[in-house]
């Protein structure tokens, strides 16, 4: 499996973990059409900025198309000239609401989500919504 020196340090130092990848991601990272390097996800909310590390998968070598293709479950329509930029975006995405609330704190997320609920339709009052948001961060674990 390749990765880059970065990585392996942040591996080494326990400040990161590799995630469980699905079957064909792996079997690209086998076959070295994936390289593994250490990605950085940066937040700023009202003057203060945080930032976090992830793992970061990159398509390699001449066997890059199937690294891609392995990446995106096999959707060929997903690989194209913009894939580099789109799919680590999407990533990084994944990663940035907790460093959000991490810097907003649970109270300001709870408050802005029910207001998107009921802006949206999908309940009545913000009390509603909020009740229902608590409920569903408690089941996630996350801090209310």
């Amino acid at each position: 499996m390749k990765q880059t020196d970065e990585l392996t340090k942040a591996l080494e130092a326990g400040s990161i973990k590799l995630p469980d990848f699905p079957e064909a991601v792996q079997a690209a990272l086998d076959a070295d059409s994936i390289k593994l390097d250490l990605g950085e996800v940066k937040a700023t909310v009202g003057g203060k900025t945080a930032s976090m590390f992830y793992v970061k998968t990159i398509p390699v070598g001449d066997s890059w198309l199937n690294g891609a293709l392995a990446l995106v479950d096999g959707d060929g329509r997903k690989v194209s000239n913009l894939f580099w930029y789109g799919f680590d975006l999407g990533v990084r995405n994944q990663h940035r609401p907790a460093l959000v609330a991490q810097l907003e704190g649970p109270a300001k997320i709870i408050e802005r989500t029910s207001k998107d609920l009921v802006a949206a339709g999908l309940y009545d009052t913000i009390d509603e919504a909020r009740n229902a948001v608590i409920s569903g961060r408690k089941q996630k674990g996350l801090p209310v």
